[in-house]
């Protein structure tokens, strides 16, 4: 069906890390369990070789526009576990917690290939379940340390996001989508083009060719299409070519 980066825009995992579980620990032992355990993230020497340099290899193997992302993340003191509960909260509210998360998302992310990372979560009562938010009032985004560290990372301007579509997806439409047996495909070509459509079942294997190599004006042509009555309901696939581009 062609390379990964015609169906997908980044890979991603979590940046969550932790330390500070063990009775007896002061705030800078747990400060430099949570290092440890981001230090431990960047390369996986196990059988699994999941780490996060791993990770960008493997987005850039496959030329992902997005690259390598983290679709959540921060300190994870949670668990339900009352064990140095009090500590694990004053790790949380100290200026080594900052020093920490900015090398949970510089250091550890944005300088070894990173593109996008996303925080867990903004505000969050802070107890044995868990200090996820940047502060624990909402009222006050800095009555500790997290938010400004994260303030600090960010671009002086705005990212520029573009909106990219697909020359194929802008040419062709299905109505509707879901569709029982019978739906339109609605063609938009700035020229005539050679035109094909393909059925595919779920794993991508050919059911039913709707229609092959048929010249379509330029403008606007809509064709009808009604499936046999013997097709089982479910998920399937359109492959649409039109000239020498297809997709899915």
């Amino acid at each position: 069906f062609g390379p990964p980066s015609d169906y997908l825009y980044a890979i991603g995992c979590q940046t969550y890390f932790s330390g500070g579980a063990d009775t007896g620990e002061g705030v800078a032992e747990i400060l430099a369990d949570c290092h440890q355990s981001i230090t431990g993230q960047i390369t996986d020497l196990g059988v699994n070789e999941a780490g996060r340099t791993q990770w960008i290899a493997k987005a850039d193997a496959w030329n992902l526009p997005g690259g390598f992302v983290s679709y959540e993340g921060g300190p994870a003191h949670g668990g339900g576990s009352t064990t140095n509960i009090a500590n694990r909260i004053l790790a949380e509210r100290s200026p080594g917690m900052c020093e920490e998360m900015r090398y949970n998302l510089d250091d550890a992310f944005i300088q070894l290939g990173g593109t996008l990372a996303m925080q867990f979560t903004l505000t969050s009562s802070y107890n044995r379940y868990g200090c996820w938010g940047l502060t624990d009032d909402v009222a006050d985004p800095h009555r500790n340390f997290k938010f400004s560290c994260l303030q600090e990372l960010l671009p002086d301007e705005p990212t520029a996001v573009q909106e990219v579509e697909s020359s194929i997806e802008s040419l062709v439409r299905v109505f509707p989508n879901p569709a029982s047996r019978k739906f339109d495909m609605i063609f938009d070509l700035p020229e005539a083009a050679v035109c094909s459509a393909e059925l595919l079942s779920a794993q991508g294997i050919g059911v039913d060719r709707l229609f092959a190599a048929r010249l379509l004006p330029a403008g606007h042509t809509q064709i009808e299409v009604e499936l046999d009555g013997h097709r089982a309901a479910g998920l399937y696939l359109l492959k649409v070519k039109v000239g020498a581009e297809s997709r899915l």
